[in-house]
């Protein structure tokens, strides 16, 4: 039997918990199906990576929580960068 070990990524945003983006709960359900078609016998499980960034300075405006990793680079320097990849929970 195969093992299938799946990570996606969530982030916890105005309050609710959102998985990716919205295209993510279209794209999640059509692609397990294809998993356990392609892979009847599997034992498959689905893990989300919710990261826990802490809030930093994105220039002179309030912290928006849940932006991309390109905001995360633009306003934190490589240290801070590599510190924060390490802070998330699987869930």
């Amino acid at each position: 039997m195969k093992n299938i070990f799946v990570i996606g990524q969530c982030t916890l945003h105005w309050g609710r918990m959102e998985f990716g983006n919205i295209g993510n709960y279209y794209i999640i359900e059509p692609f397990f199906r294809e998993l356990h078609r392609v892979f009847p016998q599997a034992n498959i499980k689905l893990c989300f990576l919710k990261s826990d960034i802490p809030e930093y300075s994105q220039y002179k405006n309030a912290f928006v929580p849940g932006l991309s990793i390109i905001d995360v680079l633009m306003f934190n320097n490589p240290i801070q960068v590599k510190q924060m990849l390490t802070n998330y929970t699987l869930i």
